[in-house]
Order: structure tokens, then C-alpha cells, then sequence
């Protein structure tokens, strides 16, 4: 369930949203580049380590973004009071 309000709940939810978004595409983007390297030379090189690597990646931008939208919600809800 997607919250309406801008409050707390709705922080939560983007900052999820987003780190989840994040971490799934970096991974995917990084097992495309090794897949892509794989043709190429023969080695795949991804393993776990890329995995964990591309959720830190994820939650760093995702929790960042969330935040920005949220405040940039919150000034302009009370910009237009």
C-alpha cells in the first residue's frame, strides 16, 4: 500500500522503494557487463562479492534519492500552505 500523506510513513516507503529499485538494477547491469566480457574473453567473474557490492550500491543511492524526494514533497507542500 502506497501512503498519500507526506509523513514519515511515506519516507520509509520511498527509501525502500528506491534501495530495492537500486541495488536490482546495478546487479543487473553488472551481470550484463560481465556477461558481455564473458563472450569476449571466457571468464565469467560474477559471484557474490558483486551481488553484495551492487545492494550497498542500491541502499546508498536509494536511501539518498528517497530523501531528496521526500524533503523536495515536504517544502512544497508548505510552500503552497
Amino acid at each position: 500500500m502506497i501512503p498519500k500523506e507526506i509523513n514519515s510513513r511515506m519516507l520509509i516507503f520511498l527509501m525502500g522503494y528506491f534501495s530495492i529499485t537500486f541495488s536490482i538494477f546495478i546487479a543487473l547491469i553488472v551481470l550484463g557487463v560481465d556477461v558481455y566480457s564473458y563472450y569476449i574473453s571466457g571468464v565469467l567473474s560474477f559471484g557474490w562479492a558483486e551481488v553484495f557490492q551492487s545492494l550497498k550500491e542500491g541502499v546508498v543511492v536509494g536511501i539518498t534519492l528517497g530523501l531528496g524526494i521526500w524533503l523536495k514533497e515536504k517544502f512544497l507542500k508548505y510552500k503552497n500552505r
